[in-house]
């Protein structure tokens, strides 16, 4: 077994593990509107801060696998324990999962 493959395999039998690091979230895609329920999580609360039109924003980070959500784009939500993220941006995806960039302030969304 090479490391790449086991690199792979550990993060998805142990990172995204929703007894020790991941939360179970309800993602839902804003082009649809179809909530894909029981999506692995890991969140990484108030890491960063970003610029916005209403001046600087908490900006938090979540990861997710690409086998729950293919293509995660700007303005899809996710809802984790009662508290609903917006995608802000997609930083990159690498080894299967998506990192990306989230808040929870709703006047950015377009329709909000």
């Amino acid at each position: 077994m090479t490391f790449k493959t086991q690199m792979t395999e550990d993060i998805t039998s142990v990172f995204f593990n929703t007894d020790e690091f991941a939360d179970t979230c309800v993602y839902t895609p804003k082009a649809t509107g179809i909530a894909i329920p029981n999506v692995a999580v890991i969140l990484d609360l108030g890491t960063a801060l970003t610029q916005s039109e209403y001046g600087a924003i908490e900006s938090d980070t979540a990861i997710i696998k690409a086998s729950d959500v293919a293509k995660p784009k700007l303005y899809d939500t996710f809802v984790c324990n009662s508290v609903t993220y917006n995608v802000r941006s997609i930083t990159k995806t690498v080894y299967g999962v998506h990192t990306l960039s989230i808040d929870t302030d709703q006047r950015q969304n377009p329709g909000a």
